[in-house]
């Protein structure tokens, strides 16, 4: 069994949504590239959703919390 050491923590805020209070997702991965990969493509899907205007971060975390990138 794989251990999932890396987690993407994506934060979005939409237009007129509250800065205090963004939404967000957490996703598993392997290593460090496919978490940044996927940040790219997670981003790009919450445009389509809601629109082009949003402000987004991404972190990739390991298992420990501690920013990676």
């Amino acid at each position: 069994m794989v251990e999932l050491k890396i987690f993407l923590l994506l934060l979005v805020w939409p237009e007129g949504h509250d800065q205090g209070d963004p939404l967000w997702t957490i996703e598993p991965f392997q290593t460090v590239a496919e978490c940044q990969d996927y940040a790219v493509i997670a981003i790009e899907d919450a445009m389509k959703k809601h629109g082009a205007d949003i402000q987004t971060q991404s972190h990739c975390l390991n298992k420990d919390s501690r920013i990676i990138e």
